[in-house]
């Protein structure tokens, strides 16, 4: 699926390919609004947030053939910059 939907919910039971995006259904938006607050409650309690500065892919993820992507820079890590978690020595996981 060519660009990814921005919410996605699937049904694992009955649709174990999730082809069938339930995100958009009506009568699931209260379902999704459930999981929202859940989610939104777990990034708070962890402290996570979405970086910013995002690692590109590094594979295709229909073909998994390499992308053109030269220099292998990993992004940010989520939960470092808010305080989450605290990564002693980020050369040592390969993080620049």
């Amino acid at each position: 699926m060519f660009p990814r939907p921005y919410e996605e919910l699937y049904d694992c039971a009955t649709d174990s390919m999730q082809l069938l995006n339930l995100a958009s259904v009506p009568s699931m938006q209260q379902k999704l609004k459930v999981l929202r607050e859940a989610l939104q409650f777990w990034r708070t309690e962890t402290k996570d947030n979405t970086p910013e500065k995002l690692t590109r892919d590094w594979f295709d993820h229909e073909t998994g053939t390499t992308l053109d992507n030269s220099t292998k820079v990993r992004g940010e890590m989520p939960g470092v910059q808010s305080g989450g978690i605290t990564v002693i020595n980020k050369n040592a996981l390969g993080f620049n």
